[in-house]
């Protein structure tokens, strides 16, 4: 199944709501609402081993910056192809 958020305050409640059916979370850096960080913090707070993959027209490091002392182990950078997404979504279940 697949949930959508429109923006930070959605994808917050959605996280709270329903971390334990949420096996992957494609986070936008640039999210109107809440932060990005607060959803990465709120996401490993309730499910330590969730993956998160964030996505940024902005380069890794730019990415990895906002978001010291927390694990920024996928990423994938703006634009890109479906193929490649979905090979990244694929490693980061298997893990």
């Amino acid at each position: 199944m697949v949930m959508e958020a429109g923006d930070g305050i959605a994808a917050l409640d959605l996280v709270r709501k329903h971390a334990n059916e949420i096996d992957a979370i494609l986070l936008d850096m640039s999210l109107p609402g809440a932060p990005s960080r607060q959803i990465f913090e709120e996401a490993r707070r309730l499910r330590p081993d969730l993956k998160v993959i964030l996505t940024s027209a902005h380069p890794r490091d730019t990415v990895e910056a906002s978001f010291i002392g927390l694990p920024v182990e996928r990423f994938i950078r703006k634009p890109f192809h479906l193929a490649d997404l979905i090979s990244l979504f694929r490693e980061a279940l298997s893990s």
